[in-house]
């Protein structure tokens, strides 16, 4: 995507300012504590950070920053303690937030490191009070390691802090608890995702191109639906798909009633794998009813519009895209282009909720899918 400069300095700008306004009340938090008045001021920073990250398309910086906000809503409910060290984390990832932004600017792609940002705010988000300290330590060692700093920030805070810290542990050493089980099983979906995209082969990449347009429309409108969950269960979508018969997947005759009934069962399969895998349950929901309709027509269980999880409502226009696209063929991709959006317009209403076509219509102008 193309920025134009004059966009980018005023961005910039208003970054530096919030960048400021939040270094003060952090300052006053080392020095006294918390306040309700400081910790609403610095969630009225981080939003509007996050939402300029939105107008700026940037939609996994943004999400970064609601992962930040997460762990502000912890704290603004007394859920987790202020640990040393905590403040530190709030103002590196804000800077490398910023230095990411700049890169991407200039045409750098920084989805690694950006990835790998959000996996430890998430990690210390859904970490226990107990071993809240644990998990902000390897998220301030993973951001060091990260290392995008610009001239804004001194990082000789966190490695002075990382520093003190490593001496209190060989005094008094506490086994560090905390895992990286959450990354670790994504990571897995994703690679049963690749092996099952290998055959049929005009399903290969499909998984990475619902991701990416799902993931951009849940950033438009302020994530309703938990990203981690999202990513999972795009992964595992169709994974029910691998227990049916292989003439029945790659028959390209119209299927009997009894072959019909057969392959809808695939949702409810990937449902129940999935269900039995310990905190995942938002992502087996959506699993079941990613082919429920919003006029009640879809199935396993014939649920209409409420009744149908938000995560399962996008993850069907973004299955139902994909599912048009990779029919393409090089001679005819911008024809069966608008007439892919076509359909999906044509399905508001009826097939798909009207709330998550406006987020489509508005994401598929920007994205170059």
């Amino acid at each position: 995507m193309d920025f134009d400069q004059e966009i980018i300095a005023d961005f910039l700008g208003e970054y530096a300012d919030a960048q400021i306004e939040a270094e003060k009340i952090l300052t006053i938090w080392d020095k006294s504590g918390l306040s309700d008045s400081s910790i609403h001021t610095l969630f009225r920073v981080v939003h509007s950070i996050k939402g300029n990250f939105r107008m700026m398309y940037l939609a996994h910086l943004s999400e970064t920053i609601h992962q930040l906000e997460d762990i502000l809503g912890l704290l603004r409910d007394n859920k987790r303690p202020l640990c040393p060290g905590l403040t530190i984390l709030i103002s590196t990832t804000l800077e490398q937030c910023k230095e990411f932004s700049k890169h991407i600017f200039t045409g750098q792609n920084r989805d690694e490191e950006i990835k790998t940002l959000n996996f430890v705010l998430i990690d210390l988000h859904q970490s226990s009070t107990d071993n809240f300290a644990h998990a902000l330590r390897y998220a301030l060692q993973t951001i060091d390691t990260i290392n995008f700093f610009g001239q804004d920030y001194c990082c000789k805070k966190l490695i002075h802090h990382l520093d003190t810290e490593e001496q209190d542990r060989t005094l008094n050493p506490v086994p560090y608890l905390h895992d990286q089980s959450t990354k670790k099983q994504l990571e897995f979906f994703k690679r049963l995702a690749t092996q099952s995209e290998n055959y049929p082969p005009d399903r290969q990449n499909r998984c990475e191109l619902i991701l990416h347009l799902t993931s951009h429309m849940n950033a438009s409108l302020d994530y309703p639906v938990n990203p981690v969950q999202l990513e999972a269960a795009v992964y595992m979508h169709d994974i029910g798909m691998r227990f049916l018969p292989s003439e029945l997947i790659n028959s390209n005759s119209p299927y009997t009633e009894k072959q019909r009934q057969l392959m809808q069962t695939h949702t409810q399969l990937g449902f129940e794998l999935m269900r039995m895998i310990p905190d995942w349950e938002e992502a087996a929901l959506m699993i079941q009813q990613h082919h429920e309709r919003y006029d009640g027509l879809g199935y396993p269980h014939a649920l209409k519009n409420v009744e149908i999880c938000e995560g399962a409502k996008l993850l069907a226009i973004g299955d139902a895209y994909a599912a048009m696209r990779k029919k393409q063929t090089d001679e005819t991709v911008k024809n069966n282009s608008m007439y892919t959006i076509m359909e999906i317009e044509d399905g508001k209403g009826k097939q798909f909720d009207p709330k998550w076509v406006a987020a489509f219509d508005q994401m598929i102008d920007i994205l170059d899918l």
